[in-house]
């Protein structure tokens, strides 16, 4: 094991609060690109997900797919990982004992506690709609997030209805009048 202490982000800005982390050595230099990819992700915007992901093996996983199998963007593994967490805060059970529940020792789901789980991501869900009022696609991708973590880690689940893609607003074009009040409101020499 090392600790590692980080006091300012890659940007060079001094942190509020300095991050203490206790990892395991790489093992080789896979581990060690996901290692980087996960601490450059995460020091800047929200150093508290960089110690949820070391913390939790089943999060690394995410990393680790995203690194090698999908756009490497730091961006889009902060979204994994703020979800993740989002969802396993809500419950009140880390990433790993929502596994250990849903899979026997020898990684075989069983079958009452995917129900279970199932029904629980579907509150999440209806928790995500209701009280935070996500539009249709955050909420999409939100627990399709979920749905790939849970997959990475050996439990297949699918909501009983599939949830939709929509924007909320339609893009279109401004108005000829509309575009004529924008002109007459702004101004031209700036």
């Amino acid at each position: 094991m090392r600790t590692i202490n980080i006091t300012k982000s890659l940007q060079g800005y001094t942190l509020k609060k300095p991050l203490v982390l206790t990892i395991q050595e790489p093992k080789n230099e896979k581990e060690k690109k996901i290692y980087e990819y996960i601490l450059q992700s995460f020091t800047g915007k929200s150093p508290h997900l960089a110690k949820f992901t070391f913390e939790n093996k089943s999060t690394i996983k995410i990393a680790e797919h995203l690194l090698l199998h999908r756009t490497a963007s730091k961006a889009t593994l902060l979204n994994y990982i703020y979800n993740i967490h989002d969802f396993t805060e809500w419950l009140g059970t880390p990433p790993h004992q929502l596994l250990t529940q849903c899979l026997d020792s020898d990684g075989i789901a069983k079958p009452t506690a995917v129900a279970d789980t199932i029904k629980l991501l579907d509150s999440f869900s209806d928790f995500l709609r209701v009280k935070r009022k996500l539009a249709p696609t955050t909420l999409f991708n939100s627990i399709k997030y979920i749905q790939l973590f849970l997959k990475l880690n050996g439990l297949r689940l699918r909501l009983p209805y599939s949830l939709t893609r929509w924007s909320l607003y339609e893009d279109r074009a401004p108005t000829l009048e509309e575009l004529q009040k924008m002109i007459s409101v702004s101004d031209l020499r700036a």
